[in-house]
């Protein structure tokens, strides 16, 4: 403390005389004199032992016999004086109060030893005071100038690592105008003031300096005087109170590798260091540090350091956190300069707002957190120039120049945090942006902002705020990108300008690209886009976004050849919209303004909505599609190239002009109109229009020309539905208001008599340019006769209908029938043929057996198995056929059979059997409508029944049933059905009765009746007509007569043979009308020749006693109507096995 007043300069000369005396006096008293601090040399030890407490000063303070004394307070000893010193030495004392040692004073009044107060402990110079843990310094009294520890010199060191106490004074005060005193308070050590207040703990006078180092608790403030003092504090230890540097240069360390807060202000230090690897939190406040210097470790300044006008630096293994308000600026705007030298790192903690306008300079880097808004706003032109980029962790980071951001070729890094804009600027094109995981925003507020670098990594960039932030770099982030207001522009009319994945914008996305540019990603959200630059966007994602498109210049393309590429809503357009994808897709948005429309795409695009461009519609590939009426805008000009294919869908639509070099379809049901108002072009394109084709009423699709035609165009005819009908005028399918200049050529089903026919139902149809009443009117027509010119003549019929007219025919041709003779040879003998052998004549010789009608003997073969072929050539010309077709039939069959007798008595012999047959007819039908054939292979079964009776008489039963399966083609049309089905069956009645001549020859006049059903499954032609059988049937009667020769005689092996030769004569009746065949409803009916005869010849051959049979018939029939007009070659051929 200071000095006391000079009233006490006498009491204070006769106290250090006394003390001095006493000191002397105590010297030189025996060794016993103090029975608890017992001196020997210069060392006083002071032990437990009685007395205890010491109550009287140890130590002559200001005097030579006080140096060099050594003062050890052992454990369990007390030095405790009332208002005296405890401690009073001079030069090179060394005191040492041990742990559980106790030196106290009750100061109240005394000027001490050095004139300075009743001080427990004082040394003056290069003194060593050593508390160890557990030892106790106090100041118990009650005069304020009575400390614990008093330097009255300088050198002195005091380390405690116990507890220093002042109840009413300084705890520690340096008395000397020069030189350096050393504290060391220990992590174990406690110095307080004030019974813990915030009253001063170290203080001092005069210029003499202060190194203080605290690594415990210190209880109060810490108040330095004039001297260059150094305030070392280390993690862990703490100062309750503030921090006062005196007038001197005074510097405080904060050191340790822990963490530690420090509450109070700072005031007078001139030098602040952070140094060791430790976290050190300030949060009072910073006033007159010239510089501080954060070498390592982090320092963190939470206070509002208004005063603090110093500098900062920052070394590479340093990092200062604070928020703005906590970090050095000047008053005078234009002295901000190198306020932070940051070579390691500034973190702005910012919970709340705040703005920096000092400079940060230095290699080191920049980083913001917390939810508040941090403004770097220097005041110096020249900005910030740290260079080790900018770290937006949290909040917002308002700049209002790129330069507030340091160097150029620093980079942003984003980690959830936002860049805003406070006045138009761009970004330094070597200023890198990532985007972290966390994402980052930019919010322009209402200004603009061009990044002409590309920005990275894995995060996403979100765009607010009213005005645009131009893209012109290839940025390549990942995590998308959210537009939530004003504008995000890709590129600025050059080749650059992108982002990756997907977009959230709920305000205005926007191109402006000179080049093609592919946006992989989908756009969805409540926002709208912008097409402004002259190169070409396309869109391959499949958008959702509902706030509209606008093309303002350029091509907008939906899709890039693939599955993908779609918007939703309407499309305002001065530019081009294209679409690109190989499949079908709807859009249903309507399209306005002055711009293009462009099918690219080898897919479907089909517009639902009423669209009102007004430029050129151009169909490059692919299909344009209407699905509503007037999809297509009724004032664009629409040209269809080559591969093209512009589909009405069977909505009506008006164009203003129409070029033709694709395929133009009006589709769907029959009905629709295609207007063109101005002029239709044809460039070697398709028209294809759907037409139920029937009468001059038939209901159509039309293409119908304002203006004039010109070129050629082919016409594609769908019949939907139509079953054909006789026209007159014709269908009209082409209007023309206009010249007439266009050719249009029929691509038809088939060509007849060198012209395109297209086939509806029964009837073909060609097209003819003019109307028969109005000859001149340009119009194009569908029509159905025979000769176009003459509507009174034939209907021209498809080619189809004379194959299926004689395909009914053709199955009851193979349905048929065979006589008993063809089925199974003879199997009746009698006189020659079943003769005696001769008595005595020997093998060969056999006489004639009598006549049945003479009372001979007859023979009838028994059981046997037989199968016999039979084939037929037939020509037909029918008396009738609609269709005026003939047609000629080539028939087999194989048929088989096993035969039993069932009966035999005097009179007869009754034989039953049952058969198997296979056989095939192809007919070769002509027709002046088309020839064609029918191929038809039938199986079946069948049985029959025969009564041979003694006297000559026959009768023979038969029935079978045969399905079918039916190959038709038209030989110009192709194939009309496969594999169709059909079934047949038959029955026959036949009788006979053998008249004899003489023993060989007979005569037979014998009658059959035979009827005979086919029908075959309803089936759909090629070309869409139904066809269906209405008449399949047959009763045909035979009269006929046989002459018949038979023989028999013995072989040399002993066996008969027997042979059987005849001719035939048969006369053939049709009672039915023939058959009728229906397509697509309208009848077609075949009926050939009603009468017919024919003429025969045969054989039958038994041996080996009639085990084995050999028999044969060739005929030959034609129609008695007509002769050879219609004839039949036949073969017949069987064999038999009797067993």
């Amino acid at each position: 403390m200071q000095k006391l007043p000079s009233g006490f300069a006498s009491c204070a000369s006769r106290s250090s005389i006394v003390a001095a005396i006493f000191i002397a006096g105590s010297f030189m008293a025996p060794a016993t004199a103090f029975a608890n601090c017992v001196t020997l040399g210069g060392v006083i030890t002071c032990d437990a032992t009685a007395p205890n407490p010491f109550t009287t000063t140890v130590g002559a303070g200001n005097s030579a016999a006080a140096d060099n004394i050594t003062v050890n307070v052992g454990t369990g000893s007390q030095v405790a004086v009332g208002d005296l010193n405890a401690i009073s030495l001079r030069n090179g004392a060394v005191i040492t109060i041990a742990g559980g040692g106790l030196v106290s004073a009750t100061a109240v009044s005394t000027i001490g030893n050095f004139n300075t107060g009743g001080n427990a402990i004082e040394v003056n110079n290069n003194g060593t005071v050593t508390i160890e843990q557990g030892g106790q310094l106090l100041a118990l009294g009650t005069q304020g100038s009575a400390e614990a520890v008093n330097f009255q010199g300088t050198g002195n060191v005091l380390t405690n690592s116990g507890l220093i106490d002042a109840n009413n004074a300084v705890a520690i005060w340096s008395q000397n105008t020069s030189g350096l005193n050393t504290v060391i308070n220990n992590e174990t050590g406690i110095i307080e003031a004030g019974n813990g207040t915030t009253s001063t703990v170290i203080g001092g006078s005069g210029a003499g300096a202060l190194d203080f180092t605290n690594k415990g608790t210190i209880r109060g403030s810490i108040n330095l005087a004039n001297g260059n003092d150094i305030l070392r504090l280390y993690t862990g230890s703490s100062v309750t109170g503030n921090f006062t540097g005196g007038l001197g240069t005074d510097a405080i360390f904060l050191s340790g590798d822990g963490q530690s807060s420090m509450a109070g202000n700072f005031t007078g230090f001139e030098s602040l260091v952070k140094n060791d690897l430790g976290r050190w939190t300030l949060t009072g406040t910073i006033t007159g540090v010239t510089v501080a210097t954060v070498q390592n470790g982090t320092l963190v300044l939470t206070g509002t350091n208004s005063n603090y006008t110093g500098q900062v630096i920052i070394d590479p293994a340093g990092i200062l956190e604070a928020r703005a308000q906590a970090l050095p600026t000047q008053l005078v705007p234009a002295n901000n300069v190198a306020n932070i030298t940051n070579n390691g790192l500034v973190r702005f903690t910012q919970p709340v707002n705040g703005t920096y306008v000092g400079q940060i300079v230095g290699t080191g880097a920049v980083e913001k957190t917390g939810a508040g808004t941090l403004t770097l706003a220097p005041s110096v032109a020249a900005g910030n120039t740290y260079s080790g980029g900018t770290f937006i962790n949290g909040g917002v980071v308002a700049v209002g120049a790129d330069n507030a951001l340091g160097a150029s070729t620093g980079g942003v890094s984003f980690n959830s945090g936002t860049l805003q804009l406070n006045s138009s600027f761009d970004l330094s094109a070597s200023r890198a942006v990532t985007l972290n995981v966390g994402g980052g925003t930019i919010d322009t507020q209402a200004f603009n902002s061009t990044l002409a670098q590309g920005v990275t990594g894995p995060g996403r960039l979100t765009k607010t705020g009213t005005g645009s932030l131009v893209l012109t770099g290839n940025s390549n982030y990942s995590g998308g990108t959210v537009i939530s207001a004003g504008t995000l522009q890709l590129g600025n009319g050059g080749t650059s300008g992108s982002i990756s994945g997907d977009v959230l914008n709920n305000s205005l996305l926007t191109f402006n690209r000179s080049d093609a540019f592919l946006v992989p990603g989908t756009i969805s959200g409540s926002g709208a886009v912008e097409q402004n630059g002259s190169g070409t966007t396309v869109l391959a994602g499949n958008n959702t976004y509902t706030g509209g498109t606008t093309i303002n210049a350029g091509t907008l393309q939906l899709g890039n050849g693939g599955t993908s590429g779609s918007i939703v809503g309407n499309v305002s357009n001065t530019g081009s919209l294209a679409f690109n994808r190989s499949d079908s897709m709807s859009f249903g948005g309507v399209i306005s303004g002055s711009g293009s429309v462009r099918q690219i795409g080898g897919g479907t695009t089909i517009l639902t909505a009423q669209n009102t461009y007004s430029g050129a519609t151009t169909v490059e590939a692919g299909t344009l599609a209407a699905g509503t009426t007037n999809a297509f805008s009724p004032t664009s000009s629409t040209s269809v190239l080559a591969g093209g294919t512009l589909d009405a869908a069977g909505f009506d639509q008006t164009l203003s002009v129409l070029t033709n070099a694709g395929l133009v379809n009006i589709g769907g049901a029959p009905g629709a109109t295609l207007t063109v108002s101005g002029n239709y072009a044809g460039a070697g394109g398709t028209l294809r229009l759907n037409t139920a084709l029937g009468d001059d009423a038939s209901t159509t699709d039309r293409l119908v020309v304002a203006g004039n035609t010109s070129g050629s165009t082919t016409l594609v005819v769908n019949n939907v539905g139509g079953k054909g009908a006789l026209t007159v005028e014709g269908i009209r399918v082409i209007d023309v208001a206009g010249s007439s200049a266009g050719n249009f050529a029929l691509d038809g089903d088939y060509r007849f008599q060198g012209e395109e026919a297209v086939i509806g139902g029964a009837y073909a149809y060609r097209l003819y340019k003019n109307g028969i009443a109005t000859p001149t009117d340009g119009d194009w027509y569908l029509r159905s006769a025979l000769d176009a010119a003459d509507p009174a003549s034939l209907p021209l019929y498809q080619p189809g209908v004379p194959v299926y007219e004689a395909y009914a025919q053709t199955l009851l041709g193979l349905n048929g029938l065979p006589t008993l003779q063809q089925r199974l040879g003879n199997r009746y003998w009698s006189g020659a043929g079943n003769g005696t052998l001769s008595q005595g004549d020997g093998p060969g010789t056999m006489e004639p057996a009598p006549q049945p009608s003479d009372g001979g003997p007859t023979f009838v073969e028994g059981r046997g198995l037989w199968a016999r072929f039979e084939g037929t050539r037939e020509s037909f010309d029918p008396r009738t056929s609609t269709s005026s077709a003939d047609y000629d039939v080539d028939t087999w069959k194989f048929q088989g059979g096993l035969d039993k007798q069932l009966y035999e008595s005097g009179s007869g012999t009754l034989m039953g059997g049952i058969t198997a047959h296979y056989g095939n007819a192809s007919a070769d039908v002509s027709s002046i409508f088309g020839n064609g054939t029918v191929d038809t292979d039938g199986y079946g079964i069948g049985a029959t029944l025969t009564w041979y009776g003694q006297n000559g008489f026959y009768l023979d039963g038969q029935a079978q049933a045969t399905w079918y399966e039916s190959d038709l083609s038209s030989d110009i049309a192709g194939g009309l059905s496969t594999g169709n089905d059909g079934f047949g069956y038959a029955f026959s009645l036949e009788t006979g009765n053998r008249l004899a001549l003489n023993q060989s020859w007979t005569l037979t006049p014998q009658a059959q009746i035979a009827y005979s059903n086919v029908n075959f499954d309803n089936f759909t032609d090629s070309f869409g007509a139904n066809v269906s059988l209405g008449a399949g049937e047959s009763l045909k009667g035979r009269l006929g007569l046989s002459a018949d020769y038979e023989n028999a005689w013995e072989g040399a092996s002993g066996t008969t043979t027997r042979t059987h030769l005849y001719g035939i004569a048969n006369l053939y009746y049709e009672f039915l009308d023939g058959t009728d065949v229906a397509v697509s409803g309208v009848q077609f009916a075949s009926e050939n020749d009603r009468t017919w005869g024919g003429i025969g010849a045969g054989s039958s051959y038994n041996w080996n006693n009639d085990k084995y049979s050999i028999y044969s018939e060739v005929s030959v029939n034609t129609s008695l109507s007509n002769f050879a007009d219609s004839y039949s070659l036949n073969l017949n051929a069987g064999f038999k096995v009797k067993f």
